[in-house]
């Protein structure tokens, strides 16, 4: 993520600053070339110059990888579209005699923390690494989501199922899952 931050970095750099250097260098107008000041720039030049990363950047099976899965057992990953999110299946191998477990990532471009439903056992909000976050489980299912903020109207779900052993509650492993994902996450907009 970081390469491709460079890369648009540069690309903004070479389609709006480089012109209007070469402009400025330009021998077909005498006269002092002098800076603008801050009151002369223009807004959407400086809006359109500087990458804007947000949700939809976010591909759900490339945030973590099977070597951050490691010390939970080998697992495969699916992507498919859910309703209004994108989501990436997480699914333990069978090999090895090792226990099911299953997880998902879901990015959810329009729906914020405020969003995050009830399942019957409330929400509690808290923070993983100083990013809001909120927490619901489902005392049907055992089931638990870990929401992570991404912007006051974006947000991704870690959704634990079956956490990778029988001893571990599944909020447990999707705090683990959340600490995992977190700093791969564009930062929030203040």
């Amino acid at each position: 993520m970081k390469m491709e931050m460079k890369r648009l970095s540069w690309l903004a750099f070479s389609f709006f600053v480089l012109p209007l250097v070469i402009t400025a260098c330009s021998a077909e107008k005498s006269g002092v070339a002098e800076p603008k000041t801050s009151e002369s720039v223009d807004d959407a030049a400086v809006a359109t110059s500087s990458p804007i990363v947000d949700s939809d950047s976010i591909d759900p099976c490339e945030i973590l990888s099977s070597q951050d899965l490691d010390k939970y057992g080998e697992f495969q990953s699916e992507y498919e579209e859910v309703g209004s999110a994108r989501s990436c299946f997480w699914q333990r191998s069978a090999k090895g005699n090792q226990e099911v477990s299953t997880f998902s990532l879901n990015v959810r471009d329009s729906n914020g923390l405020d969003a995050v439903n009830d399942v019957g056992g409330g929400i509690v909000e808290g923070e993983v690494n100083g990013r809001r976050a909120a927490v619901a489980k489902n005392p049907r299912s055992g089931s638990c989501t870990v929401a992570l903020e991404i912007s006051d109207g974006s947000r991704i779900d870690v959704t634990i199922t079956t956490p990778p052993d029988q001893g571990m509650e599944e909020c447990q492993f999707g705090q683990e899952i959340a600490y995992l994902v977190e700093p791969r996450l564009p930062d929030v907009p203040s």
